[in-house]
């Protein structure tokens, strides 16, 4: 069994397989609005960009 996918070569296709698999209680919660999403301030250095998400 080889490494678990990062954040940074992570494929599309996984991403979707971890939603109908492992994640799809959460997918269905955000689906239901029943899910929050936080976006803290304790981030040194690029806090400023935060707020353009928003």
């Amino acid at each position: 069994m080889g490494l678990a996918p990062n954040a940074t070569n992570i494929t599309v296709r996984q991403v979707l397989e971890k939603l109908d698999g492992e994640f799809a209680a959460t997918a269905k919660a955000v689906e239901n609005g029943e899910f929050a999403l936080w976006v803290g301030l304790n981030c040194p250095g690029f806090c400023g960009d935060v707020f353009y998400l928003i």
